[in-house]
């Protein structure tokens, strides 16, 4: 219980029963309506609790009757319209839930009431359709903005990018951005950053390095962002070297590397067979102690397995110790796989062990590494163990197992 000044009781919306019937609802608010009048909307607290108590009983509908519940409640809270700022709070609280329907119910209330709506009302809902990928809805309201000549701004058409880059709709969201140039609408990095995702998330490599070239030319700032995207977007067709030159192009724009800029350049010299600029650039992760994650593992083993050093492998593999890096399924089988390669069974077998301590579950791929590491060094006792080791742990046996275990025997003289 929450008394207000004048006596009256704002009762705490969480103890509603959140999915009663539109009624109920519209009933319940109706203290808080009276609380808020006597109050008066002018003080900051029960404005606070009024609307977030409002937004509480919304987020709590049930679906098949969001429309009608909303109506209801909406017309019973606001008999003469809430006002342009009250507007923004709900439709951008809603937004942030991500509850789209409620936020779309919300918006055309609006409408149909003929209240009052500017293009931070519109941007809460195309903000709302960006985080749940849905792009075309997204596209609709920026439409029918122009239609009811509400002014497009950056706050409503940067969402929509976003929207599109969400659904890797990359021709669309060139088309808002080449909207947003000719209405001199001013391009900040956020902007930039996601048409450049929306292309390197389509293999459109060639736009997005054109993209990322052109923020220099409109004096937008770069941040890790759209170097991370602009790397990795060439790093995925094959230029890898043009994504080195972006990753060395940080330092000169005073742009801090992290964890995301990294992992893309690794994955771009992974993908092009550069295993030792990988691994450099692995070292210089450390170098730098920013923290690398599985994947900076994942990916620099692969390229270093790929380039048949699995010594190299065996020493990336090492620095998990000095970290609380908890290596996954393809970290293990990348170090097991170049176990096999050098011959290393009792290391392959140790890393197998450790594992299943670390309770990482066993897959084909793993026994059948470990299996082959065994039998290149003639060990068939210990190759014919790991059947026995995957029916434990109900690993699916294949061509290879039993290939490994048939040539691990012959080598052996059995």
């Amino acid at each position: 219980m929450h008394p207000c000044k004048q006596g009256c009781i704002i009762r705490q919306t969480n103890a509603f029963p959140l999915v009663s019937p539109a009624g109920a609802d519209a009933q319940r608010l109706c203290s808080l309506t009276l609380c808020r009048a006597r109050a008066g909307a002018t003080q900051p607290d029960v404005e606070h609790d009024w609307i977030g108590s409002i937004l509480r009983v919304l987020l709590g509908l049930k679906v098949p009757s969001q429309a009608y519940s909303l109506y209801a409640i909406l017309d019973e809270t606001f008999p003469n319209g809430p006002g342009p700022r009250t507007s923004t709070l709900i439709l951008s609280r809603l937004a942030k839930e991500h509850a789209l329907d409620l936020v779309l119910f919300a918006l055309s209330w609006h409408k149909m009431h003929l209240y009052e709506l500017n293009s931070y009302h519109h941007s809460a809902v195309i903000d709302a359709c960006a985080k749940t990928s849905r792009w075309m809805k997204a596209l609709h309201l920026v439409s029918a903005m122009e239609q009811s000549k509400v002014q497009s701004r950056n706050v409503t058409l940067s969402p929509a990018i976003s929207a599109c880059e969400r659904s890797c709709e990359w021709e669309k969201a060139l088309q808002l951005l080449s909207e947003m140039a000719q209405k001199k609408l001013e391009l900040d990095t956020i902007t930039f950053n996601a048409a450049i995702s929306a292309c390197e998330k389509c293999g459109e490599w060639e736009r997005a390095f054109h993209l990322f070239t052109g923020m220099e030319h409109s004096k937008v700032e770069s941040s890790a962002i759209s170097f991370s995207a602009a790397i990795s977007a060439c790093g995925k067709d094959s230029e890898w070297r043009r994504s080195l030159q972006i990753f060395d192009q940080m330092g000169h724009a005073k742009v801090k590397s992290n964890t995301i800029t990294f992992n893309a350049a690794i994955s771009a010299c992974e993908r092009g067979g550069a295993w030792k600029t990988a691994l450099q650039i692995f070292s210089q992760m450390q170098h730098s102690k920013v923290d690398f994650d599985t994947f900076s593992l994942s990916t620099t083993i692969s390229a270093c397995e790929k380039g048949g050093e699995w010594q190299k492998v065996l020493q990336v593999f090492s620095a998990i110790a000095r970290t609380n890096v908890q290596p996954d399924i393809f970290v293990f089988n990348a170090a097991i796989s170049a176990c096999g390669m050098g011959l290393e069974w009792v290391r392959a077998l140790q890393l197998l062990d450790l594992m299943a301590h670390s309770l990482v579950e066993l897959d084909t791929i793993t026994c059948n590494a470990t299996a082959l590491a065994c039998e290149r060094s003639a060990e068939w006792e210990k190759a014919l163990l790991l059947f026995a080791v995957m029916a434990q742990n109900k690993v699916q046996r294949n061509v290879t197992t039993f290939g490994s275990g048939i040539a691990a025997c012959e080598k052996g003289g059995e």
